[in-house]
């Protein structure tokens, strides 16, 4: 027989029971909607870091390309070269004359486009079918505005302030001395952009002249389209986050071309020809070293 005291005893424990597993679910409900968060954001976040290091690289090569036709064509073929370039960082066949192929093609991330405020529709606010990667198509920029997209000018940077190397919000750079359209075929500097921002100031979307891809969306981190703002005010929720990738290449003169002339009973040690950074031809002869093409060449 238990006793009175034994039987409350035993709903004491069961009560405390019952609180603790209660307790334990709710830290756990609490707990995974915070890694949820952060997951999310991580995703995002991951997406946009991926998007500007692919911007980057596209940007880099396609300066390059417009100094190095500097000499040989005239402003507007190589500006055609430096489009090619970076367009062809994102043609998975490398041939701008086919179509590409959805199920493998690269992109400069994602583009979606959103509808309006107070529109219920499925999909997450989402535009139906405007979900896609951005297709890059530079515009020309013949008149060599500052703020376009392929710039041609004169890198003026010192390496004792590394202050100068900032591009302003209207793109303007105490670095670079932009050319006036009758000197931009002899500029020695090229600058390329990329961007994928909202064109708050009227910079970013100007014909043959600027282009923009609008800013790449947050799809998970910052909750539903709904909290947006529904001004005219940026709000990253609707605009995307911006991103800019900028390169700016400089030519400059070769000094010397050939081999160094050294001391033919000797061998050149390897230490000297890497401080005087001359490759030297030689070949073996009988115990002794003999260099060929002695003379360098200006």
């Amino acid at each position: 027989m238990v006793s009175p005291a034994e039987d409350r005893g035993t709903d004491v424990h069961r009560s405390t029971n019952r609180s603790r597993r209660g307790a334990v679910l709710l830290q756990f409900a609490l707990l995974a909607a915070v890694l949820l968060a952060i997951a999310a954001l991580s995703s995002d976040l991951g997406l946009i870091r991926t998007t500007q290091v692919t911007m980057q690289n596209s940007v880099d090569s396609a300066a390059l390309e417009g100094v190095r036709w500097v000499d040989e064509l005239n402003d507007d073929l190589r500006r055609v070269r430096a489009k090619e370039a970076m367009r062809l960082t994102f043609d998975e066949d490398l041939d701008l004359t086919t179509t590409p192929n959805v199920e493998f093609a690269f992109g400069a991330g994602p583009q979606a486009s959103y509808l309006a405020l107070g529109v219920v529709e499925a999909a997450g606010g989402l535009v139906p079918g405007s979900l896609g990667l951005y297709q890059p198509d530079p515009q020309p920029n013949s008149i060599n505005r500052e703020f376009g997209d392929l710039v041609a000018g004169t890198f003026v940077a010192s390496e004792s302030n590394p202050v100068d190397n900032v591009e302003n919000f209207d793109y303007s750079r105490p670095d670079f001395e932009v050319a006036d359209q009758a000197g931009a075929g002899d500029a020695k500097s090229f600058l390329v952009r990329l961007r994928r921002t909202p064109n708050l100031f009227g910079f970013d979307a100007v014909p043959d002249v600027s282009s923009t891809g609008g800013g790449v969306p947050i799809f998970f981190g910052l909750g539903p389209l709904s909290l947006a703002n529904t001004g005219q005010e940026f709000d990253v929720r609707r605009d995307g986050v911006a991103v800019r990738a900028t390169a700016l290449a400089q030519g400059r003169p070769i000094v010397s071309v050939g081999a160094k002339c050294y001391d033919t009973t000797q061998a050149p040690s390897l230490d000297a020809l890497g401080e005087e950074g001359f490759l030297v031809v030689g070949r073996q002869t009988t115990g002794e070293y003999s260099s060929t093409g002695c003379e360098r060449a200006s």
